[in-house]
């Protein structure tokens, strides 16, 4: 009978736990970073960046970020495509797959674009040094917020390959910042 009612005690505990857990959490994904283009905090009014736990990859909504570092984005809905385009340098983008066509030659990326809440989720990093800007990840002190510093104008043209990421070369995944 004793064993019985540290079973159940047991059992009701670790639900209390699960219910209190955040469901972003649970669900692999931090939202819990702030993303700086220049020394300015993006605003993102609807849709939060979010750090996919499993990939270690931050996601951003497209547009706001791309649109900072000075690209246009387009929206193909019919082909659930985008395609960034900043002077003469074109990303292409399928949700759902993990390969990109940058300049018209393939890619593979190794996570792949989403649709989270209506917006065009993307791997920041990848698309960010593709369009040339420099990435810095800044891992949260304490209880606080993890920032991720984007700077215009790197000499980068496409994203470096990375022994050991996640996925193949250019993801991103790798320096411990889920950038």
């Amino acid at each position: 009978m004793r064993k019985a009612i540290s079973l159940s005690v047991g059992v009701l505990v670790l639900s209390l736990c699960l219910l209190v857990a955040s469901p972003s959490l649970l669900a692999g994904h931090s939202h819990d970073v702030d993303v700086y283009v220049n020394g300015v905090k993006v605003v993102f009014p609807d849709q939060k960046p979010f750090i996919d736990a499993t990939v270690n990859i931050t996601y951003v909504p497209l547009r706001f970020v791309s649109e900072a570092l000075g690209a246009e984005v387009e929206w193909d809905g019919s082909k659930r495509r985008v395609v960034i385009t900043q002077q003469n340098k074109e990303i292409n983008m399928k949700i759902g797959s993990r390969n990109a066509t940058i300049d018209g030659e393939a890619m593979f990326v190794g996570v792949s674009a989403k649709l989270v809440n209506e917006r065009t989720m993307v791997p920041l990093r990848f698309v960010s040094e593709v369009l040339g800007a420099e990435v810095d990840w800044i891992p949260p002190a304490g209880t606080g917020k993890g920032k991720v510093l984007i700077v215009p104008g790197s000499d980068k043209l496409e994203p470096p390959q990375k022994s050991g990421c996640p996925g193949g070369g250019g993801c991103g995944g790798c320096g411990g910042g889920g950038c």
